[in-house]
């Protein structure tokens, strides 16, 4: 096999590789609405660094062996264009994983997927019935888990492969102000 068919053969199967390894990193933060931590940045841009490593090895390598320099530049624009499309779709996803009260009344659909954030974010223990009305809006009177003692508030579909019960944040409240919460399943 000649050296252009050997790195063309190469090349190939570092996209493929690397588009594989993206499309399931990315189906499982959007099936399972995580929360993007340290791992999981670490976990996206990690390949970042070692496909552009491979592919400045790989360049050089080939450079020095005689393939021309054109095949050399596709190799780098692969390098830099596929790594900035997975950041655009990171960016996407931490977008619409940011909580906001208007999302939260507006898209009743996306509380799933921004409740993390909330948590995160926000000191929900200690907040009065009328400050958390003001952040969440009115809370679900018929849900499951509602009491007297408790606000209710829909989340939508378990986050999980196969979602089969639904989630709910549920506040304990005692003297007027939230005590406990917690996300449950129906």
């Amino acid at each position: 096999m000649d050296r252009k068919k050997a790195y063309y053969t190469l090349m190939i199967g570092s996209i493929a590789h690397y588009i594989l390894y993206y499309l399931l990193v990315f189906s499982v933060i959007v099936f399972d609405y995580k929360t993007l931590t340290i791992a999981a940045i670490i976990l996206i841009v990690l390949p970042f660094v070692i496909f552009i490593l491979f592919a400045m090895f790989l360049s050089r390598l080939l450079v020095k062996s005689g393939v021309n320099k054109r095949s050399n530049k596709k190799l780098i624009s692969l390098s830099v264009i596929a790594p900035l499309f997975c950041l655009i779709c990171l960016g996407i996803f931490v977008e619409r994983a940011t909580f906001s009260s208007e999302k939260w009344v507006s898209e009743p659909s996306e509380r799933v997927m921004i409740i993390d954030n909330f948590l995160h974010n926000t000191e929900l223990i200690g907040k009065s019935l009328d400050e958390i009305v003001s952040l969440l809006g009115d809370p679900d009177e018929n849900g499951y888990f509602a009491d007297d003692m408790t606000m209710v508030y829909y989340l939508g579909p378990e986050r999980s492969f196969i979602s089969i019960d639904s989630e709910w944040l549920v506040i304990s409240i005692e003297d007027n102000k939230a005590q406990h919460y917690e996300i449950r399943t129906d």
